[in-house]
């Protein structure tokens, strides 16, 4: 049963489509019901990706709560991991200044 709605559903996109190629924008074509239970099924990165896909796409994951939350925890997961990195990169570039300037020059005040 659930098969004959979505063979209909796909008659029905086919028929509006203006143009020829094999691209279909289920977020506009199909309704919003529909749509945001097929972006509900994405894992958090692919769902993130899709909500920059367009305006349209953004705001059809944006009517939803639970959408827009996990949208929101991946942005803030994704700026999290560019705060490590950035730490990591400084510790290391300051590690390597201070081993650099250890062996390179001799310390101040100390007896060899």
């Amino acid at each position: 049963m659930p098969e004959n709605i979505f063979k209909r559903l796909l008659r029905k996109i086919n028929q509006r489509r203006k143009s020829c190629d094999d691209r279909v924008d289920f977020v506009q074509e199909l309704p919003i019901e529909i749509s945001l239970i097929i972006l509900s099924k994405l894992d958090d990165a692919s769902l993130f990706n899709a909500a920059r896909v367009s305006r349209g796409w953004c705001e059809a994951c944006k009517s939803s709560t639970k959408l827009r939350r996990r949208i929101r925890q991946r942005q803030l997961h994704i700026k999290q991991m560019e705060i490590n990195e950035m730490i990591a990169h400084s510790m290391q570039v300051q590690d390597r200044f201070y081993r650099s300037y250890q062996f390179t020059y001799p310390l101040v005040g100390y007896s060899y």
